[in-house]
């Protein structure tokens, strides 16, 4: 069986631990994203993704991951580390509290 290198990434919700944010914001749970992977080696995979964050803000990223993956039966672990840059975290709500 030949692998394809390419996918398509696609979210169409996120739950979140509270309902609200800040001044009683509600969060974005139906936040809709579209991107692509490419696997360029079997160990290296790239990524480019953009969403409604959980904010209502767009946002993007890119990434490269490395990853390793174990298979034993019918069980299939993926193990990896990524690098990520992403665009509209800088005036994150929940980060930005006084301490």
């Amino acid at each position: 069986m030949v692998a394809s290198k390419c996918a398509l990434d696609i979210n169409v919700a996120s739950i979140h631990q509270k309902d609200t944010y800040g001044n009683g914001n509600k969060y974005n749970e139906s936040n809709f994203g579209l991107g692509e992977s490419y696997n360029y080696s079997k160990s290296i995979n790239l990524k480019i993704y953009f969403n409604d964050n959980s904010f209502n803000r767009t946002k993007a990223y890119i990434a490269a991951l490395l990853q390793r993956k174990f298979h034993y039966k019918a069980l299939r672990i993926s193990l990896g580390i990524g690098i990520f840059l992403v665009t509209e975290y800088d005036d994150f709500p929940e980060l930005s509290k006084k301490i």
